[in-house]
């Protein structure tokens, strides 16, 4: 089931209040809190706070992202980000790798960790989503081929459609992480004045990520990573993701709730 959501990093505004208020009034069902100027690993009594003020303004907390390196952390920073993640009540820790900083790691050990961190993440009932930024290569194999290679069933990674390839390219990314997606990232750019017109593109998009495993009953987020300046600018686009994800329930004989 589709859920249309919002990083909190997409907004100027440092603010919690602010940005829920933002999020409901252009039409988002979720938001993906982050690290990053709002919610730190290990503070549970402001996610647990946060949560319940997300909930009063009619949205859910789709994920909670984090960032840093899966080499390079270590079990300590994993769980406090854990419980950060399960005080906000999100069902997906993400975590967003660094750009390369001179540094690389072998895919096996790479692999190694993740089962780790996994299978850390499953105790707690969750699901880790790794984000390989800028789709970065490790020795011994890219994104694709970890995941392959990792075979974990509570990690998994994001996927993006980008905005220089064609259709039958991002769908062909897709179907190399098919069924190890727990979270679609958009960037703004992608959705201006083509949400519609490429209404069609879209609606696959969105059925094959939701149809992952032949499970469309669970919660699959759509996460805006990115907002216009003017804000209003965004929401046509928004109410035409949540119609083509009701569109497709329908078209499928399941339930729109």
């Amino acid at each position: 089931m589709i859920k249309i959501a919002v990083s909190s990093l997409a907004f100027k505004s440092k603010d919690m209040n602010s940005v829920l208020t933002d999020a409901a009034s252009i039409g988002f069902q979720g938001v993906e809190w982050c690290d990053k100027g709002f919610l730190s690993p290990g503070d549970e009594k402001t996610a647990a706070e946060l949560m319940m003020t997300t909930l009063r303004a009619g949205l859910t907390s789709v994920s909670y992202a984090c960032h840093f390196s899966m080499v390079q952390a270590d079990t300590k920073l994993l769980k406090a980000a854990l419980k950060s993640a399960k005080a906000l009540n999100s069902p997906i820790l993400r975590i967003i790798e660094p750009e390369c900083s001179g540094t690389d790691f072998k895919a096996g050990d790479y692999i190694k960790k993740a089962r780790l961190f996994g299978d850390e993440a499953a105790s707690q009932g969750l699901t880790l989503c790794i984000s390989f930024v800028a789709e970065r290569q490790l020795k011994g194999g890219g994104a694709a081929e970890i995941m392959e290679d990792l075979g974990h069933p509570f990690v998994k990674t994001s996927w993006e459609p980008k905005l220089d390839r064609s259709f039958d390219d991002c769908m062909e990314s897709f179907s190399l992480l098919k069924g190890k997606i727990a979270a679609m990232l958009v960037n703004h750019k992608i959705l201006d004045g083509s949400t519609e017109k490429k209404s069609e593109e879209w609606m696959h998009f969105m059925d094959a990520y939701d149809w992952q495993g032949g499970s469309p009953d669970m919660s699959r987020p759509i996460i805006i990573c990115s907002l216009p300046e003017k804000l209003s600018a965004i929401q046509t686009a928004v109410d035409a993701l949540k119609n083509f994800g009701i569109m497709l329930r329908r078209y499928h004989g399941l339930r729109v709730y």
